[in-house]
């Protein structure tokens, strides 16, 4: 057996280290005929299920044929171990996860059973051991996080005592007992791989579901199992646990703690302070909470985190305000209408709902007082204000009410009045002199000046909701200390149930006759109305569609008897909508509901639209080539002459030999009525340069015999040039021909107004060869 060989069966092997003879023998073939024997005498005629997961098995339920492969191997334990161990990543491949599972429960239990039967070897019982923990550790790594290691659990919870067991060889524990270390072998490669898991579920927490958090809680249980209370892994051996509490445990009241962390400081301004502001306030002022001590320095971070998110939301807001003026430079529209936007909101507010820590808490006074961390993390926030607000808020009701006691007698004597009832030994004797005005005047100072100021440049609306909550809390407090409420004694609750409201009567009863000139304006008021007095003939699609068929049996649509009821029958056609959906196409404006029963007339309205539709096709050619023909002439007037072109030809230049066509020459477009107006670079027929002479255009009929021109030119002899009636083309034939059929495929406006209004029928039946030869030929 070779390195490579270790590797692959997930052994960290050194290869310096010097292995036995014999195993040196056994090479990779031998190793996989070894697995496929274990594997077949594991599985293939294992009678054990799914169950095997919940419950403990036995000795019995073992494969026989294993076990005696194993305990008479003429291999060491190391051969053993790496056979074992690529059965199992064998395992891992199979594809169906409930098998996997079940045979590795199969193979941890079959060391776990190899253990107890090789008892009276210390050293059989220690290795069989390591490999259990071994495989397990392997199990843990190889199945999926979270839902694979959940679906192994159960193995695991029906397997503890055998974890507890360790190395030791009693087969039972007591209650409580284990002989695990953290640190220490069989369980410390497999406490590292939880902690690996554990360490993934906490960098994933954003990701976490329901089923990582139960696997989180199972994974910790099972540590508290195996581990004993004092495993030396819990120890606190770098103070983590001292880290986490406060400066100071114990802090008496009339010292004075310079420096003291933020959460001790938090936690003694509301037990103190806002908690019972009344006992605050009749104690001696050398046992009272030093504000400056304790408050100020919470205040300034408060109003210091305060500060940091109003400047980030003003920084934003620039942003938005800046992206918004480069992307929105035109004028905004503006709807009226906004049930878009309320349905856009409902829609994503299902997807993207609003974060817990953003939504408010409706106690304004619970606090996770128990965590600092998280009490710490709230107030801090710098993306969430609801904390530091709701500190805020209490604070300034506090020291309202405060101010209210020490400003107004009335407010003391009935403040101390309650007070005495519940304290008797307190000191109720309030004294109005410099020290009630010190303390009128720190409490303005601190709290209702340094609030109301600090918001006053930054969020007045919130100024305006502390405004209001201070002037009905002042109101709250004279109406209850100097009225005693005595506006609610003429309040008389009743002592009689209240009297049944009768239904309402939504049936008319009657109106007088209203005079407007119309003695029959009261008949108006007696018409039937309401959708329960409307009258439904058929109640099904089916007997209506019988119905129908049995009334357009025996009737002849050989001419136009259709229903002009449009209402009825769209009545009937919401009613055959729900069985008859796909026979409706056979309906249109023209055979109404007589086309689902006979097919004769859909396809007469087919036929004739389909008509209509190739009419109207050809007059949308038509008028299109008209319009062009009228824009190509009038740009050939305006454009100047165009120059000669040699077509290598004995022809004079500027005509045209054999129907081929020179630059600025006649086109299909300069033919107008049958006529060929032709023009040429240098001798121009009629052309533009005879216009000093002759300004009037010389024509030629095209009807008439092919024109001869004998220009007389130099150095050539005088030809005859044919003039083919269309030039342009560069195929002769192909252009004569369409060239000769051009005068009958165009008809004249009146001749096209009369085939449209006799929908060009009559015209077919005339001449219907030259109908076809002109659907042949293209414009």
């Amino acid at each position: 057996m070779n390195y490579k060989t270790c590797v692959h069966a997930g052994i960290d092997h050194d290869p310096r280290v010097q292995l036995p003879v014999k195993n040196m023998v056994a090479t990779d073939s031998e190793l996989l005929s070894e697995v496929e024997f274990v594997q077949k005498a594991f599985f293939e005629n294992s009678i054990l299920d799914k169950t095997v997961l919940s419950r403990t098995t036995t000795a019995d339920e073992m494969p026989s044929l294993a076990i005696e492969a194993f305990s008479k191997s003429n291999f060491d334990e190391l051969h053993q171990e790496i056979v074992l161990k690529m059965v199992f990543m064998e395992i891992a491949k199979v594809e169906d996860h409930n098998v996997k599972l079940t045979r590795f429960a199969v193979v941890m239990d079959f060391c776990h059973h190899m253990r107890i039967l090789s008892s009276e070897s210390q050293e059989n019982v220690k290795f069989w051991t390591l490999l259990f923990f071994e495989l397990f550790k392997m199990a843990l790594s190889l199945l999926n996080l979270p839902q694979g290691h959940l679906d192994f659990w159960p193995y695991i919870e029906s397997r503890l005592d055998w974890f507890k067991l360790g190395f030791s060889c009693q087969s039972d524990l007591q209650y409580g007992q284990t002989a695990l270390s953290a640190i220490k072998a069989p369980f410390s490669k497999v406490t590292y791989q939880i902690n690996k898991m554990l360490f993934a579920l906490r960098v994933n927490s954003k990701l976490a579901t329901p089923q990582h958090h139960e696997l989180s809680m199972k994974i910790h249980y099972f540590l508290c199992q195996c581990l004993p209370p004092m495993e030396q892994a819990n120890t606190n051996k770098r103070g983590n646990v001292a880290k986490g509490l406060p400066e100071q445990l114990w802090d008496s009241r009339n010292r004075k703690i310079e420096g003291s962390a933020f959460f001790t400081d938090f936690q003694k301004i509301q037990s103190d302070f806002i908690e019972c502001p009344v006992e605050w306030v009749f104690s001696p002022p050398n046992e009272r909470l030093n504000l400056h001590d304790y408050l100020l320095p919470v205040m300034d971070e408060i109003l210091l985190h305060e500060s940091n998110f109003y400047a980030h939301i003003r920084l934003r807001k620039l942003r938005v305000e800046r992206l918004n003026q480069k992307s929105n430079s035109l004028d905004v529209a503006s709807h009226g209408s906004t049930s878009t936007v309320f349905s856009r909101d409902n829609t994503w507010s299902q997807f993207s709902p609003t974060p817990t820590s953003y939504t408010p808490r409706p106690l304004m006074l619970d606090q996770p007082t128990w965590d600092s961390e998280l009490v710490v993390s709230q107030l801090q926030d710098p993306y969430n204000d609801f904390f530091r607000k709701q500190f805020v808020c209490q604070l300034l009701v506090t020291a309202t009410m405060i101010e209210n006691i020490l400003s107004d007698d009335a407010t003391a004597k009935f403040y101390r009045t309650n007070f005495k009832q519940s304290e008797e030994e307190a000191h109720t004797k309030l004294e109005v002199n410099g020290s009630t005005e010190e303390t009128l005047r720190e409490i303005s100072e601190l709290i209702t000046k340094r609030i109301d100021q600090f918001y006053l440049s930054r969020d007045l609306n919130f100024q305006g909701v502390l405004s209001d909550i201070i002037k009905s809390d002042r109101l709250l407090t004279d109406l209850k200390v100097k009225k005693g409420f005595k506006i609610f004694d003429g309040f008389k609750f009743p002592t009689e149930h209240l009297e049944s409201v009768q239904p309402f009567s939504d049936k008319f009863k009657g109106f007088g006759w209203v005079k407007l000139g119309n003695k029959k304006l009261d008949n108006a008021w007696k018409i039937k109305t309401g959708l329960e007095v409307i009258k439904t003939d058929h109640n099904s699609p089916q007997e209506l569609f019988q119905d129908l068929a049995l009334e357009h049996q025996n009737m002849n649509f050989e001419k136009e008897t259709l229903s002009q009821d449009i209402a009825n029958q769209w009545k009937q056609l919401r009613i055959l909508r729900s069985q008859y959906i796909f026979k409706l196409s056979n309906v249109d404006e023209n055979t109404g509901l007589a086309g689902l029963f006979h097919e004769e007339l859909i396809e007469n309205s087919r036929a004739k639209k389909s008509t209509l539709s190739g009419i109207l096709q050809v007059a949308k050619e038509y008028f299109e080539v008209k319009n062009k023909r009228q824009v190509d002439e009038a740009t050939h007037d305006m454009s100047p002459p165009a120059k000669r072109q040699d077509i290598g030809s004995k022809a004079p230049e500027g005509y045209a030999v054999g129907g081929e066509s020179l630059e600025g020459d006649v086109t299909p477009q300069n033919t107008l009525n049958g006529n060929v107006f032709i023009s040429s670079p240098d001798r121009v027929v009629g052309g533009m340069s005879d216009f000093d002479n002759d300004p009037s255009p010389k024509v030629i009929d095209r009807e008439s015999e092919p024109t001869t021109i004998s220009p007389a030119v130099a150095n050539d002899e005088a030809e005859q040039v044919t003039l083919s009636p269309t030039v342009g083309s560069v195929n002769n034939n192909r252009e004569a021909a369409s060239g000769s059929a051009l005068k009958k495929e165009l008809p004249s406006k009146d001749k096209m107004e009369t085939e449209f209004d006799n929908g060009a029928e009559a015209e077919t039946e005339k001449d219907p060869e030259n109908q076809e030869e002109s659907n042949k030929t293209s414009i």
